[in-house]
């Protein structure tokens, strides 16, 4: 029932069979494929080692499959993608994040806290480390602030160590 269902949705038969030779379940995929995506992008991504539930729950949240796949073959697990894609920020900022060096661990970490991601990416772009921007905020001074300090020219972990000694970012700019 569910090949036939997913040949009637425009399917190859021999890819269906893929699928399903590798381990998935075939519900599954044609959730991933409903959403537009290609079946053969959904194989390639699995075969890199995701787990095809979060690509297609990635997708159901507005990713483009394809900006999964990269993320995937940058070493992103598409877990962790996941955790961050449902706290708003688009793939394709998360991506320019880690493909400019930072952790994805940062990076996840940076979006709980109420930042912008398209600002830390901002001070990151300058030559900031991602850690050293989300260190300054946890120490209360304004992203705005940190961003203005980068933009200035000052490096940040001098920022931080002026901070550090209790004063206030907008003070030391």
């Amino acid at each position: 029932g569910g090949v036939l269902s997913a040949v009637s949705q425009g399917l190859e038969l021999g890819d269906v069979l893929i699928a399903v030779s590798q381990g998935l379940v075939l519900g599954d995929v044609l959730s991933a494929v409903s959403q537009g995506s290609v079946l053969g992008d959904v194989l390639s991504a699995v075969s890199e080692g995701s787990v095809l539930r979060d690509v297609a729950s990635t997708v159901s949240m507005g990713s483009v499959l394809g900006d999964i796949l990269s993320a995937v073959s940058q070493g992103l697990v598409l877990g962790d993608v996941l955790s961050a894609v449902s706290q708003g920020p688009g793939l394709g900022d998360i991506q320019s994040a880690v493909s400019q060096g930072s952790v994805l661990g940062d990076v996840l970490s940076a979006v709980p806290q109420g930042l912008v991601l398209g600002d830390v990416l901002s001070a990151v772009s300058q030559g900031s480390v991602v850690g050293d921007v989300l260190s300054a905020v946890s120490q209360r001074s304004v992203l705005g602030d940190v961003l203005s300090a980068v933009f200035q020219g000052l490096a940040l972990g001098d920022v931080l160590s002026a901070v550090s000694q209790r004063s206030v970012l907008g003070d030391v700019l």
